[in-house]
């Protein structure tokens, strides 16, 4: 019973960034799971929850969003890390930590690869 109201209540989930707008509800209670979980997940988590194939949940994701669930997850990171830049004192290497990265050197590869800035050189520019 848990389960199923975890599952229903994930399929009403509103994804940032993703349109629900003809896009099939198992997607997007994904989405929300993996919003929910971005730190963490794994696709082989994903897809036992949904009970699943892992190649299939990938075909899915990749058919729906256009990335695949590596990149999803990239990005879901990154945003939150973003975020936290800006509204945190916390540094980067806790930053880093707390959005699920290695260390703060693979973070600043993935902030700098969307932003163009480093998390340092992007929390300097905001606080000018």
């Amino acid at each position: 019973m848990f389960i199923w109201l975890i599952r229903n209540y994930e399929m009403m989930a509103v994804v940032p960034g993703y349109s629900s707008e003809g896009t099939d509800r198992h997607i997007v209670a994904m989405l929300g799971y993996i919003a929910a979980n971005y730190s963490k997940v794994t696709l082989r988590e994903l897809a036992e929850f949904f009970s699943y194939n892992e190649s299939y949940i990938s075909r899915m994701l990749k058919q729906h969003t256009g990335k695949n669930f590596n990149e999803i997850v990239s990005d879901l990171k990154v945003e939150n890390a973003r975020k936290m830049i800006e509204t945190t004192d916390l540094s980067i290497s806790r930053i880093s930590q707390e959005v699920g990265c290695f260390d703060s050197s693979h973070l600043s590869k993935k902030f700098r690869k969307r932003y163009g800035l480093s998390p340092k050189e992007y929390r300097e520019k905001i606080n000018r």
